[in-house]
C-alpha cells in the first residue's frame, strides 16, 4: 500500500525488481531517486 501511494505521489512507477530487493528504506529511497533520475533524464 505505502508503494502505491509514493507511486501516485512522485508519479512514478517501480520496477518489479526493484520491489523485490527492497530491503530497508534506504533501499526504497534509492528506487524513489533512481525511477525520479530516469524521468529527468
Amino acid at each position: 500500500m505505502i508503494i502505491s501511494d509514493i507511486e501516485k505521489s512522485f508519479n512514478i512507477k517501480f520496477k518489479l525488481m526493484d520491489l523485490m530487493n527492497m530491503d530497508t528504506v534506504g533501499d526504497l529511497i534509492k528506487a524513489i531517486d533512481k525511477e525520479l533520475n530516469a524521468i529527468h533524464s
